[in-house]
């Protein structure tokens, strides 16, 4: 799977952080002390994917696996 995110007028993170595509269940955050905690994850600006209480964003798509 390849995915590509752009970083397009906003401004960037200041530590670098991994991605995980999740299949319902939180990832753990760039540290430790900061799991689950939906105020530090990075809320993309697309309208409709954020989740404020997982601090997730659903990117609205469907994967199957077969």
């Amino acid at each position: 799977m390849s995915v590509t995110i752009r970083n397009d007028g906003w401004a960037a993170p200041v530590d670098p952080r991994g991605l995980a595509l999740v299949c319902g269940t939180p990832p753990p955050s760039a540290g430790p002390q900061l799991a689950g905690r939906a105020e530090y994850s990075i809320r993309l600006a697309n309208q409709g994917t954020w989740e404020a209480a997982t601090g997730m964003n659903d990117l609205l798509h469907t994967v199957t696996v077969n």
